[in-house]
Protein backbone atom coordinates (compact mmCIF):
# COMPACT_ATOMS: atom_id res chain seq x y z
CA UNK A 1 0.00 0.00 0.00
CA UNK A 2 2.76 2.27 0.70
CA UNK A 3 4.16 1.96 -2.41
CA UNK A 4 1.59 2.32 -4.15
CA UNK A 5 0.79 5.73 -2.35
CA UNK A 6 4.10 7.04 -3.09
CA UNK A 7 4.34 6.03 -6.67
CA UNK A 8 3.66 8.59 -9.76
CA UNK A 9 0.88 6.28 -11.86
CA UNK A 10 -2.71 7.15 -12.00
CA UNK A 11 -4.40 6.33 -8.72
CA UNK A 12 -7.49 3.97 -10.41
CA UNK A 13 -8.42 2.61 -7.29
CA UNK A 14 -10.08 4.53 -3.39
CA UNK A 15 -9.67 3.12 0.18
CA UNK A 16 -12.47 3.95 2.29
CA UNK A 17 -10.64 2.64 4.93
CA UNK A 18 -7.22 0.99 6.44
CA UNK A 19 -8.63 -0.97 9.10
CA UNK A 20 -8.83 -4.17 6.91
CA UNK A 21 -5.19 -3.87 6.44
CA UNK A 22 -4.83 -3.20 10.03
CA UNK A 23 -5.87 -6.56 11.08
CA UNK A 24 -4.96 -8.66 7.79
CA UNK A 25 -2.79 -11.57 9.55
CA UNK A 26 0.49 -10.96 8.13
CA UNK A 27 0.75 -7.54 9.77
CA UNK A 28 -0.51 -8.95 12.97
CA UNK A 29 1.82 -11.18 13.06
CA UNK A 30 4.69 -8.38 11.88
CA UNK A 31 3.66 -6.46 14.87
CA UNK A 32 3.77 -9.37 17.36
CA UNK A 33 7.14 -10.50 16.01
CA UNK A 34 8.10 -6.44 16.70
CA UNK A 35 7.05 -6.63 20.35
CA UNK A 36 8.88 -9.57 20.92
CA UNK A 37 12.23 -8.31 19.45
CA UNK A 38 11.91 -5.37 21.96
CA UNK A 39 10.88 -7.19 24.40
CA UNK A 40 7.70 -5.58 25.20
CA UNK A 41 6.02 -5.96 28.69
CA UNK A 42 2.67 -7.12 29.78
CA UNK A 43 -0.50 -5.43 28.82
CA UNK A 44 -3.31 -3.39 30.13
CA UNK A 45 -4.59 -7.05 30.79
CA UNK A 46 -2.04 -8.11 32.45
CA UNK A 47 -1.02 -10.74 29.96
CA UNK A 48 2.92 -11.16 29.64
CA UNK A 49 4.19 -11.55 26.27
CA UNK A 50 5.81 -14.81 27.05
CA UNK A 51 2.40 -15.81 27.91
CA UNK A 52 0.69 -14.19 25.22
CA UNK A 53 3.91 -16.07 23.09
CA UNK A 54 2.93 -19.33 24.16
CA UNK A 55 -0.35 -19.44 22.02
CA UNK A 56 0.71 -16.89 19.71
CA UNK A 57 -1.43 -18.28 16.71
CA UNK A 58 -4.34 -18.77 18.76
CA UNK A 59 -4.53 -14.86 20.24
CA UNK A 60 -3.53 -13.49 17.15
CA UNK A 61 -6.38 -15.22 15.27
CA UNK A 62 -8.62 -14.44 17.90
CA UNK A 63 -7.74 -10.75 17.69
CA UNK A 64 -7.94 -10.96 14.01
CA UNK A 65 -11.29 -12.06 14.07
CA UNK A 66 -12.43 -9.26 17.18
CA UNK A 67 -11.21 -6.55 14.84
CA UNK A 68 -12.60 -7.82 11.62
CA UNK A 69 -16.36 -8.13 13.56
CA UNK A 70 -15.91 -4.69 15.22
CA UNK A 71 -15.70 -6.67 18.39
CA UNK A 72 -12.49 -5.80 20.06
CA UNK A 73 -12.91 -3.91 22.81
CA UNK A 74 -9.91 -2.51 24.39
CA UNK A 75 -8.83 -2.47 28.24
CA UNK A 76 -8.58 0.84 29.80
CA UNK A 77 -4.49 1.84 30.07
Amino acid sequence: MLTRLGSTEEQTGIWFSLMDKTYAPANLHSAFTEVWQNRGSAGADGQTLAHFARNAEAELARLHAQLRENAYRPHPA
